[in-house]
Formats: C-alpha cells, sequence, structure tokens
C-alpha cells in the first residue's frame, strides 16, 4: 500500500505545484503470515533544508487468526547522503535489497525490545533500509 501526500509551497501558485511535503507508506507481511513490517518515508522541505525520516513498525502475531500486536515502533533521520536514495524509493518503491533489509530491522528492532540489542542498532538498520537500495534499481 503506497500513499502520496502533496501540500501546496507557500507562494506558489495552483500553476506550479511545489511539494513540501512528501509520505510514502509500504507494508511487508512475511510469507508465514505472522509479522508485518510498516516503511514510512517522508520528506520536507523548507526554506534551509531538504529531508528524509522513517518510521519503522514492527507488529506480529502468534497465529494467523489473531490480530497484530505491537512489537516497536522507530522514528530515524535519514543521512542526508541518502536523499537520492530516499527520493528514488518514494518514486520507485522498494526494491529487493530494501525489502530483505527491512527483515533484517525487524530482526534487530525486536531484540532491541528484548533488550538484547541497542536502540541505536535498531535505528541504524531502520534507517539502512534507504541505503540498503540497490544503484540498479531506478531512480
Amino acid at each position: 500500500m503506497t500513499t502520496t501526500k502533496t501540500k501546496l509551497a507557500k507562494g506558489a501558485s495552483a500553476g506550479t505545484l511545489q511539494p513540501t511535503h512528501i509520505s510514502v507508506t509500504f507494508k511487508i507481511v512475511t510469507p508465514d503470515q505472522l509479522r508485518k513490517i510498516t516503511f514510512t518515508l517522508s520528506r520536507l522541505i523548507d526554506s534551509t533544508q531538504d529531508s528524509w525520516s522513517v518510521m519503522f513498525e514492527l507488529d506480529e502475531r502468534a497465529d494467523t487468526t489473531k490480530d497484530f500486536q505491537l512489537v516497536i515502533q522507530l522514528q530515524v533521520d535519514v543521512d542526508h547522503n541518502d536523499n537520492a536514495n530516499a527520493a528514488a524509493t518514494a518514486k520507485n518503491g522498494m526494491d529487493s535489497d530494501q525489502h530483505a533489509q527491512a527483515i533484517v530491522a525487524a530482526d534487530t528492532a525486536k531484540d532491541a525490545k528484548k533488550g538484547d540489542a541497542s536502540l541505536a542498532d535498531a535505528q541504524s538498520d531502520a534507517a539502512a533500509v534507504v541505503s540498503a537500495r540497490n544503484p540498479s534499481s531506478p531512480s
């Protein structure tokens, strides 16, 4: 599921749309249907900077007949060096390398929730979903 929201920048006319905020959400459900990863990539542009952030959420369930339960939610900023990868992901979707990194990030996030990894490790792995984009993927 992908959701994109665009607002009109201050001073922009209706003919020249200048996005100030973009938000795209990707949901990954594992083949066994027991884990769901929600990865929201957001862009904010203001007069001084262009920045991206990630909201990473892991939900799990023990049985496919039950509802998903929140395990952990992380909010992290994307390194400015990864802005091009973030833009390409927002425009073209996650590639297989990013999908694999999201699974790794989910494992680390769950470990952090249990105390078996640090919160910084979980945040780093969640942000790495953006940088994991394969250079041969559409930009």
